[in-house]
C-alpha cells in the first residue's frame, strides 16, 4: 500500500475554506471506505475445491460379470475422461482384463496401459498411513489426475469388501472427497452408502481406504 504524505501549510484562508476542505475529506473517506469492506466479502466467500471431470459408469449394465464389474467400470470411467476413443465402456475393458471374477492392480494396470495411459501406483511404503497415502491422492486430483482407489465397502456400510472407485477431487472446506462409486444399487441397511457420483466424508474415506484388503491404496492415471 502507498503511502501519502499530507503537508499542512499555514494561510490566511478564512473559516470557510477551512470548513469546506473538511467536508470534501469527509466525502472522500465516505466513499472509499465501503469498497474495502466489500472486498473483504469477496475474498471471504471463495472456496478452495477441486474436481477433475470424469464421467459416470454403473457397473450394472445387466452384463453377466456386473457384480465383479467395479474395476472395469472405474477404468473405463477414467479412460473416457481421457477420450481414449470410443471403445472405453465396462465390456471392452473386461474384454482387455479377462475373465469374469474379481480385478486386482495388475489387471487394472494392464487395461490401463492397454488404453496407452501412464500411472503410478500407490504403495503403502510412505507412513504414516493413510494421511501419507490421501495427501498423494489429494495432489493427484488437485493436478487433474484421477485416482482408481481400492476402498473396503464395508466402511461405505455394505456387505463385502473389496471395491473399486474412483477419487476425483477434494473440498477442504467441508472435508469431503469427490468419488465415482460404480455400485449404485439401492441401500440394503440404514448405513449403506448408494453409490454414483457422490461426496463422502473424509473420514469415513480415509478409513476404507486403509481397511482394503491389499497393501496398495490405488492408481493415480496421469493421462
Amino acid at each position: 500500500m502507498n503511502k501519502s504524505i499530507v503537508t499542512m501549510k499555514r494561510c490566511k484562508a478564512g473559516l470557510f475554506t477551512f470548513l469546506l476542505g473538511l467536508l470534501v475529506l469527509g466525502n472522500i473517506f465516505a466513499v472509499h471506505a465501503p469498497a474495502h469492506a466489500a472486498s473483504a466479502s469477496v475474498k471471504s466467500s471463495v472456496v478452495p475445491h477441486y474436481s477433475v471431470q470424469v464421467p459416470y459408469y454403473s457397473q450394472y449394465q445387466r452384463q453377466l460379470t456386473q457384480n465383479n464389474d467395479c474395476g472395469p467400470a472405474a477404468v473405463a470411467m477414467v479412460e473416457a475422461a481421457f477420450h481414449k476413443g470410443p471403445h472405453t465402456n465396462i465390456a471392452a475393458v473386461r474384454s482387455v482384463i479377462g475373465g469374469s471374477g474379481d480385478t486386482g492392480f495388475a489387471d487394472l494396470e494392464r487395461a490401463i496401459s492397454y488404453y496407452k495411459s501412464s500411472y503410478t501406483e500407490i504403495t503403502n511404503a510412505k507412513s504414516p498411513q493413510p494421511a501419507a497415502q490421501i495427501l498423494q491422492i489429494q495432489n493427484a486430483t488437485k493436478s487433474g489426475h484421477p485416482v482408481i482407489a481400492l476402498i473396503n465397502a464395508y466402511d461405505f456400510g455394505r456387505n463385502y469388501d473389496g471395491h473399486w472407485i474412483v477419487i476425483t477431487g477434494y473440498n477442504p472446506t467441508r472435508n469431503i472427497f469427490y468419488i465415482n462409486d460404480p455400485d449404485d444399487q439401492t441401500a440394503k441397511s440404514s448405513n449403506w452408502i448408494v453409490g454414483g457420483p457422490i461426496q463422502v466424508a473424509y473420514n469415513t474415506v480415509s478409513q476404507a481406504l486403509y481397511d482394503a484388503p491389499t497393501g496398495s491404496y490405488g492408481i493415480i492415471v496421469n493421462n
